[in-house]
């Protein structure tokens, strides 16, 4: 994976890989910008990530699991139960209404066809 980076090595020969994500306030010296990812050298990527699966699937036909795996939160209302007032009661509503927010009101309704791309994390040595 490529993130925003900047290289406060010495020399070329010993690279010291400063990642944005990590050190927002990293104090750069003069002339020394963040770079954009698509600049980042595969040398100085820390997460490596494998393609497992590709498929193609309606929006609407996301699962639970799915949904989970996308990063859709529950909402606790600290009793032992979710949703309510509004919130989402399942990780699929609750990727609903991200969509929604991302995409637009009627973004959901339209159910496009999406790409559904699995990864496995790779363990760098």
């Amino acid at each position: 994976m490529r993130e925003t980076w900047l290289d406060d090595g010495e020399t070329k020969d010993s690279p010291q890989w400063i990642y944005r994500a990590d050190n927002e306030n990293y104090p750069r010296n003069e002339g020394q910008n963040w770079k954009s990812s698509i600049f980042m050298p595969r040398a100085a990527s820390r997460i490596l990530l494998e393609v497992v699966s590709v498929r193609v699937e309606r929006l609407q036909d996301i699962t639970e699991e799915d949904a989970m795996a996308e990063g859709a939160e529950l909402y606790d209302n600290h009793d032992g139960t979710f949703g309510g007032y509004g919130a989402p009661m399942t990780y699929r509503e609750s990727f609903h209404l991200l969509w929604q927010s991302i995409n637009g009101p009627d973004s959901w309704d339209q159910n496009p066809w999406v790409w559904v791309v699995e990864f496995r994390k790779i363990e760098q040595e």
